[in-house]
């Protein structure tokens, strides 16, 4: 399964704030440097999704707002019946 999200760093708390088109907007404490908020990023979609951080990669965009993110097609279900609730 694949998401695209659009990832705002530098904020007060991580939290998955909308879906805003096809993006899933989210928002992460960390800053764009050395990969923080990457892996911010990753921390709150394994939290947010209740699945494990293994289950999820950044398939494209490791450097840019916008990213592919691949989420284990185990998980797929669990992770659909959540993003229903930020559409």
């Amino acid at each position: 399964m694949f998401i695209r999200v659009k990832i705002k760093p530098n904020n007060r708390i991580n939290k998955i704030e909308k879906m805003e088109g096809d993006f899933l907007c989210i928002k992460v404490k960390s800053p764009r440097e050395k990969g923080l908020a990457n892996k911010d990023l990753i921390a709150t979609l394994s939290l947010s999704f209740n699945i494990p951080k293994s289950a999820i990669s950044i398939k494209s965009g490791l450097t840019s707002p916008n990213k592919m993110i691949e989420i284990d097609d185990t998980y797929a279900s669990l992770v659909f019946d959540k993003l229903t609730e930020f559409s």
